[in-house]
């Protein structure tokens, strides 16, 4: 014990200095802001396939897309309206289980 203290000791408060340092330079975590919107359809459109999930957020969060009966319309957060992905208007919702084809990507989603 007593000749692996000098060792010790000071490997130890070395140690523990950089664990501290480390802890202080570390970036800090900022809180993302949240984000409630409320969004009307336009008149005319209706949703479709309300036994499943009509609408989806992207992963950034700054674009949506929702389900009606004319097919998917994709909003930015930034914009005011929606309009039509292309391809997106056959009604993916009445196919049978049996069927392999999946809706269309959605472009930014």
């Amino acid at each position: 014990w007593r000749r692996a203290l000098p060792l010790a000791a000071p490997a130890v408060a070395t140690g523990a200095v950089a664990v501290l340092i480390a802890w202080l330079l570390w970036p800090a975590v900022q809180p993302r802001p949240v984000n409630r919107f409320e969004y009307v359809l336009p008149k005319g459109q209706t949703l479709r396939c309300t036994s499943r999930p009509v609408m989806a957020l992207s992963s950034d969060g700054r674009r949506f897309v929702y389900n009606t009966a004319d097919g998917l319309y994709l909003r930015a957060m930034s914009d005011l309206r929606a309009g039509p992905v292309p391809g997106a208007e056959e009604n993916f919702c009445t196919r049978s289980h049996t069927s392999h084809r999946a809706p269309p990507p959605v472009p930014g989603m």
